[in-house]
């Protein structure tokens, strides 16, 4: 699971453990951004900052808070998960999601590719599930490629889920909000 994670918070933690039990997976990785293309580097916390706050969290001993991208020299979902493809040849890697970057899967970087390389779980968020299922994004992701069964995940080379029951509504960017008074 990619992210900013300025600040990391009980949502991704919700997010990992309904991905965790919906798909039947046996570990969930939060790879810590160093700095995400799409977003702005105002009001970004350092990375070294976001990476430290995220593993201050007492987390079940599942959830991998990871460096990865920035050991890698990686911004950029499809070049994370290539390198990810040649280092762990024999797991079945499923990248995880929120229901908003389905919404902005087209200003990703070779997005076609990315979802023909690797399966994804898309977790809903309060307030994005409908849009983001009637989005370009989905149209990306293949409509018919969408599986109604999150445990084939792992068993197949392409496919999609859209988990609908994450309640959880925190977002980074509220929480945010309210620590700065705005």
């Amino acid at each position: 699971m990619g992210g900013s994670f300025n600040p990391a918070h009980q949502g991704h933690i919700d997010i990992s453990i309904s991905a965790r039990k919906t798909a039947q997976l046996d570990e969930v990785w939060w790879l810590v951004s160093p700095q995400n293309p799409l977003k702005q580097t105002e009001g970004m916390a350092s990375f070294s900052h976001r990476i430290c706050y995220a593993r201050a969290f007492d987390l079940p001993n599942w959830i991998r808070v990871s460096d990865f991208e920035a050991s890698q020299h990686s911004v950029r979902t499809i070049d994370t998960l290539k390198r990810l493809r040649q280092i762990f040849k024999c797991c079945d890697l499923i990248w995880i999601m929120g229901a908003d970057n389905l919404i902005q899967l087209p200003e990703w970087q070779q997005a076609r590719e990315l979802m023909r390389m690797t399966n994804v779980m898309v977790m809903g968020r309060p307030g994005f599930n409908y849009q983001a299922l009637a989005s370009k994004g989905a149209a990306i992701a293949k409509r018919n490629l969408r599986t109604k069964n999150p445990a084939v995940l792992g068993k197949t080379r392409q496919g999609w889920y859209f988990e609908h029951f994450t309640h959880n509504s925190l977002s980074s960017t509220a929480i945010r909000k309210q620590t700065q008074g705005l």
